[in-house]
């Protein structure tokens, strides 16, 4: 459940919409933008059947808590993220990539294309996320990385997190689809007709998207504190019910929009 490999431009009426909006001679990148965010919605409400999208959750949730501690190594070794002593940001990155590689492996679940496109979200989420919040990225000490990591476990820092990762998401699934489409209509004349269209569009997906995952911020936040305050442990079946309803909540607000 959750393994269909999403390899065809789906044949429902509003993804047919938006090829037929590419063909239109007044089609404005805007149109385009808020159509294909619309015709994702049914994609975004079937993500909690993923369980590699729910373990990384999970772990998106449990690492920020890991550098907080005393013992960072240990912390994210008992995550199965195997990580040395002191690593930069890139070799967090690369051992992130490798406990799912591995989680796939050890669970004998298909690699599918919504599992990859949800760890790069991840790590593009962490690496951005810990440059907003050192005071360098690239010449960061480890400690740097590691107060940088452990600020997301602040009260109302992880619904920032997990916002950043579910506009990174939903940008690659409406891309995954629409990036095929788009390069037959970017010519003088068409919808497309040049760079700078083409960089418009994008800027307003970005921001679609960015606007419409804003709705869960706040249940994200409260889930977090809720969850803690409790002495909860945060597990495959709790983030598998948080992805549930917080992406129910970002594909209705897709389809409001």
């Amino acid at each position: 459940m959750g393994h269909v490999r999403l390899s065809r431009l789906p044949q429902t009426r509003k993804w047919q919409e938006v090829v037929a909006l590419l063909g239109s001679d007044n089609l404005s990148v805007k149109q385009l933008a808020e159509a294909s965010a619309n015709a994702a919605n049914q994609m975004l409400r079937n993500t909690s059947k993923d369980p590699v999208l729910n373990e990384i959750l999970k772990l998106l949730s449990l690492i920020p808590r890991a550098a907080k501690g005393t013992n960072f190594q240990d912390a994210m070794h008992k995550l199965g993220i195997n990580v040395k002593n002191n690593p930069t940001l890139i070799e967090i990155a690369q051992a992130f990539a490798n406990r799912i590689n591995s989680f796939i492996k050890e669970k004998n679940h298909i690699r599918s294309d919504l599992g990859e496109m949800a760890k790069h979200s991840a790590i593009a989420t962490i690496l951005g996320k810990v440059a907003e919040n050192s005071a360098q990225l690239w010449n960061a000490t480890p400690d740097d990385i590691k107060h940088g990591l452990g600020k997301l476990a602040a009260p109302g820092r992880f619904g920032d997190l997990v916002q950043g990762f579910y506009t990174d998401l939903t940008q690659r699934l409406l891309r995954y689809y629409l990036d095929r489409e788009l390069p037959k209509h970017i010519a003088p004349g068409k919808a497309i007709s040049s760079i700078q269209d083409k960089r418009a569009f994008d800027q307003a997906l970005e921001k679609h998207c960015r606007e419409s995952t804003f709705i869960m911020r706040a249940f994200a936040n409260d889930w977090y504190g809720k969850t803690y305050s409790e002495d909860a442990v945060i597990d495959s079946k709790k983030a598998t019910g948080f992805n549930y309803i917080a992406s129910n909540k970002i594909a209705n607000e897709l389809t409001k929009r």
